[in-house]
Formats: C-alpha cells, structure tokens, sequence
C-alpha cells in the first residue's frame, strides 16, 4: 500500500514555468506526490494575499488574479492551506551583493542581510501564511542570471555560507527554509547560472504577421526544464521522499 499524498503548494511569479516543465520529468518517479500551481507574471500580487485565521485560508484581494486561480485551480480562487504538507514561494528574491568587508563588521553584514530577506515580498508573503497556519514553507530565490560572458565576481561558498546563516538565525525558528540555488547549476567558479539551463535563444511572436517576420529572444533569466527538475528533486530529497523504485 502506498503512503498518503504529499501535497505542495506552489505560489509564484514567472519564474515557477521551469517548475511547471521540470515536474512533468519528475512525477512519474514520485507517485505519491502532487503539486498544486499557483503563478501570475510578476511579484507586486504578493502583496494582494490575506490570510484568514479562522479558516486556514489565503484570499486574493485582486479580484484578476482570483479569477485566474479558481480557473487554473478550482476552489474559487482561495488557497485552502490545510490541504498541503508544504508551501513553495517561488521567483521574487534576486539575490543581494554582499557587503564590503573592508568596511563593515561580520556583525553588521549579518543583520544587514536579515534585513534585506525581512523587506522582501517573499518574506512578507510567508508571514501572511503564517497568520493562517503552521504549514512548513520553502523559499526559493531567482536563479542567477546566465550569461555567455559571465562575470565571476563572487564565489559559491560564500553564497552558500549566507544561505545557511539566514535559515539557522531567522527561518529555521519559524518552520521555514530559504532554498539554496542546487550547486550542480552554479558555475564553478562564481554566481552564475550555467548556460545549459538558461532558456536560451526562442523565437518570441512566431505568430506576429504585423513585422514581416518573428524576433528571437535570448532569454537568460528565466530558467529551462532541466533546472526544475534539478531544483525539485532535491525539495523532495530534503523532504526525505525518495523516487519510486524502478521494478
């Protein structure tokens, strides 16, 4: 007999396509595991989310965007939270800079980045959840941008020093993880997405008769399949869930 569902909602901006993509490689080896999306182009709808404590459930003061997620997802447009195991917030923090070393104290570059996390969308979006439920919530940041000329500035273990310090001195506490970019993806030697898992080159308005012919896009923002199912698989490795076993 198989266990209970693994339920995952998933809210986001355009960035959660390469989830959407990524999952359609994965769901085959996890059975028992579903993903209910929630997207809409851009972050400033973060703030349209209002918890409703007595119910367990998010509303959406924008009457558009509930419209688009009682039509993608049913349940009028509300996100019922009891209905899951974990939230995934997707696709709004691009990550900071750093801090000079040279010029401020490891103490003041640590609070600095506490608050730069506590000001952004994401953040507030967690806590508008939480005013509703405990549920267990990821936070997944905007991937570093590809580049075919990508400039190295700064290294992986730092990144990935300050990705642990905000979960253990500000999330860990509140049933929550900030999600480190997989390192597979990472360019060896900087915060840099590789190529291969960039959008790459598309023709955007194939369609479009008005110009004579269509233009190509070289999209290095926004990530592929490959990167989603990468980022997925190791949600679910974290989660303890392991693929099916091959018969």
């Amino acid at each position: 007999m198989g266990m209970s569902k693994f339920n995952i909602c998933l809210i986001g901006t355009s960035h959660t396509a390469c989830f959407r993509t990524g999952w359609r490689n994965v769901l085959a080896d996890y059975p028992d595991v579903s993903i209910s999306f929630y997207p809409y182009p851009g972050a400033d709808y973060f703030h349209e989310f209002r918890a409703d404590p007595e119910a367990g459930i998010l509303r959406m003061e924008n009457e558009n965007v509930r419209k688009h997620y009682e039509k993608i997802s049913g349940h009028g447009g509300e996100i019922d939270l009891a209905r899951f195991d974990l939230c995934l917030i997707v696709g709004e923090i691009i990550w900071w800079n750093g801090y000079d070393r040279r010029r401020f104290s490891e103490q003041v570059g640590h609070a600095a980045l506490f608050a730069f996390i506590r000001e952004t969308r994401s953040y507030k979006l967690f806590h508008e959840i939480r005013k509703a439920s405990a549920l267990e919530v990821f936070i997944s940041h905007i991937p570093f941008t590809s580049s075919r000329r990508p400039s190295l500035r700064r290294n992986v273990g730092s990144y990935l020093a300050e990705v642990d310090l905000v979960n253990e001195g500000l999330l860990k506490s509140q049933n929550a993880r900030l999600l480190q970019q997989p390192e597979p993806t990472i360019h060896t030697s900087g915060l840099c997405t590789k190529l291969e898992y960039a959008v790459g080159r598309r023709v955007k308005n194939p369609d479009d008769t008005t110009s004579g012919r269509p233009s190509v896009l070289d999209d290095l923002w926004h990530m592929n399949e490959r990167f989603g199912e990468v980022q997925l698989r190791e949600i679910l490795e974290a989660k303890d869930i392991p693929p099916r076993a091959e018969s």
